[in-house]
């Protein structure tokens, strides 16, 4: 090989190296791998049950923590598997029945896998399921998705529910590691025990590899899974990107169906076998599903063959009820008078028109009987019927470096729940000891947390069309916030075309900033537009286009505690434009246009006056939502680049 040859093929080993350091998913550290908050192992006291934690060698000590209780777990054994141990421990027999967060030691650091050991006193007759799906944390309707996820998680810890499932898409982008933070922080906050499986768009810019190692895997748990609950077994399946199940899961749900085939089997998972706004009775057999291929949804119709083996085992092993999501949208099938298939509309994504972000309530006994709870005057097997979450609106702030916990919530004309106390939780850190209580409430207690600090439990006192708020402080919030405007744009707007969008940032030492508003003035008159919240601190508001020259612009920041601040004013001057130069006409044409038009002037005279002209209705921006960058990527990339063409060009002048 020639030395331009040799440098060639050296440039293309540095460009495959390049790229393949772009696609290496970092090593986390060590963690709780089982169980996990997603799919939370359920024992009853006295009983024995396996920790498995990946990247270390070995376990030194185990407990368990919820609030207000603690208990020590004794260490049975120790087995070394691929890439961690598995630490068998015993759960006292004096153990309250709770939802725990699993702590171990590992060479003096401490690991702490939140509510991932629901201990029962007995095993329950009966479940009652709340089940969440298509939260879409990250995007934004009408409000952002986490926040409709804040109210259901309230509503959560206020209903008379004993587990939480959600059915995927949880997050709306499987590499957007913030918005995991987001899901991973709400879904922490529900004292019931919550059961998860991914959807399509967890899948979503990122490899196989990536999902299970740095994102879904990393951040909320395992993809398929199983726990038995008595009488009861619930199986979590992936139904991947495309939406139906591969052999390989099949054979093995089939495996963990034949060994509880006595028991009471419910299925999580996203892509639902049945369309959208299907309802009633369907009766067929699994060898015939082309009969109803019309109700089959898509992706499955699309892999009939996964279709019928998912129908044969839950014909043959009597599965009893089926949790999906997806089509964002109600949906309700008994099968063969025996299965209940049920799709719940979107918790937090986007609608179609006439429909409403919700939640269902399902009652399943371990006789297999399935009742689905809902608003009143609904028939869940005939018509959509889920409760409507848009009629609460709840909001939470952490400030002072966690020692003070605010929620605020809004209770709409229409909402349709049976409820008007809410119960609140709000984690507070250790490093205050003393906390007070700053609002209306009916109930209030501080519990210690273990290392986490302290949790607030308090009862609020809500009805249809009131708002309420409630802070819990280690000290009061006698300050004002701060806020000033960074930018705008478009930096030279065009009169009554152009919005501007005016970036703002506002901030608060003690409880946190409440509200931020961006006021404007023209020819004396002043108006103002609410602020939303993008990120932590920083706030965006979009002025309407204005027919003016010049606008002055301010903002105004609230606190928690109702101080007030105001920015520096910024003027905004705006290109007016010109008006077209009319063209010169020949004198016999201006006299005729002369002509025309008094003899318009004098038939306006005899008509009604004509109304003013309304001015043109602002054009609509399309919401870009920003995906997340990984910059060692293209960090990588751009240097690989270089050295391709480096390397190219020292060989063509040798």
């Amino acid at each position: 090989m020639g030395g331009r040859e040799s440098l060639l093929a050296l440039a293309v080993a540095l460009a495959v190296l390049a790229f393949a350091a772009c696609t290496v998913v970092a090593e986390p550290t060590k963690y709780i791998a089982d169980p996990r908050y997603s799919a939370p192992y359920v024992v009853l006291p006295g009983q024995v049950l396996n920790v498995t934690v990946y990247g270390a060698e070995s376990v030194t000590k185990a407990w368990i923590v919820a609030p207000g209780v603690e208990y020590e777990l004794k260490v049975v054994g120790t087995y070394q598997v691929e890439g961690g141990v598995k630490v068998c421990v015993k759960v006292p027999k004096d153990a309250k029945p709770e939802l725990y967060d699993i702590y171990v030691e590992v060479n003096g650091e401490e690991l702490r896998e939140p509510r991932s050991l629901w201990v029962l006193k007995t095993y329950p007759n009966s479940i009652t399921i709340m089940h969440l799906t298509d939260i879409h944390v990250g995007v934004t309707t009408d409000r952002p998705a986490y926040v409709y996820y804040w109210g259901e998680a309230v509503l959560a810890n206020t209903l008379d529910i004993d587990i939480v499932v959600v059915t995927g898409d949880s997050i709306d982008v499987g590499s957007d590691i913030p918005s995991f933070k987001v899901f991973y922080e709400i879904t922490n906050s529900i004292r019931k025990p919550t059961f998860v499986v991914p959807g399509n768009h967890e899948h979503s810019q990122t490899d196989e590899r990536g999902f299970r190692e740095r994102y879904y895997g990393r951040y909320v748990g395992p993809a398929d899974w199983y726990r038995v609950i008595g009488d009861f077994v619930i199986v979590g399946m992936d139904t991947g990107s495309e939406g139906f199940l591969s052999k390989t899961q099949l054979s093995w749900f089939e495996s963990i169906a034949k060994a509880h085939k006595d028991k009471v089997i419910i299925v999580l998972m996203h892509h639902p076998i049945f369309r959208y706004r299907t309802f009633g009775p369907v009766q067929c057999k699994w060898d015939n599903l082309e009969a109803i291929k019309d109700k089959i949804y898509s992706s499955w119709a699309e892999h009939m063959e996964s279709a019928k083996e998912f129908m044969r085992i839950v014909e043959q092993y009597n599965v009893r009820l089926v949790f999906s999501g997806h089509v964002h949208g109600d949906s309700v099938v008994i099968y063969n008078d025996k299965t209940v298939f049920i799709v719940t509309t979107t918790a937090g994504g986007s609608l179609r028109t006439g429909d409403h972000h919700g939640f269902r309530i399902v009652k399943v006994s371990k006789d297999g009987s399935v009742e689905i709870l809902a608003p009143e005057g609904k028939d869940p097997w005939k018509e959509p019927a889920t409760f409507n979450a848009d009629e609460i609106y709840v909001r939470t702030w952490v400030g002072s470096g966690g020692t003070a916990y605010t929620v605020a919530i809004s209770v709409g004309p229409g909402f349709d729940v049976a409820v008007d106390e809410f119960t609140l939780y709000m984690y507070l850190s250790p490093e205050a000891k003393e906390y007070k209580a700053y609002g209306e409430y009916e109930s209030f207690e501080i519990l210690p947390y273990g290392s986490a600090g302290y949790v607030a439990v308090a009862k609020v006192r809500v009805g249809k069309g009131e708002s309420k708020k409630l802070t819990v402080a280690a000290s009061p919030d006698e300050s004002p916030p701060s806020v000033r405007i960074l930018m705008y744009t478009p930096r030279k707007p065009v009169a009554s075309k152009d919005k501007v969008t005016v970036f703002v940032k506002a901030t608060d030492e003690e409880w946190g900033v409440e509200s931020v508003y961006v006021y404007y003035e023209v020819a004396g008159t002043k108006k103002s537009v609410e602020a939303t919240l993008t990120t932590p601190g920083n706030y965006r508001a979009v002025i309407p286009a204005i027919n003016a020259s010049e606008v002055k612009v301010w903002a105004v920041a609230t606190d928690l505690a109702g101080n007030k601040a105001e920015s520096e004013p910024v003027t905004i001057k705006y290109v007016v434009p010109k008006p077209p130069e009319q063209q010169p006409q020949p004198q016999q044409q201006i006299q005729s246009t002369q002509q025309q038009q008094q003899q318009q002037t004098q038939v306006q005279q005899e008509q009604q006056p004509q109304q003013p002209q309304q001015p043109e209705k602002p054009v609509q921006e399309e919401v870009k939502k920003e995906l997340p960058v990984d910059f060692t990527v293209v960090v990588a990339a751009v240097v690989a680049a270089i050295v391709v063409i480096a390397l190219i060009i020292a060989a063509r002048r040798r």
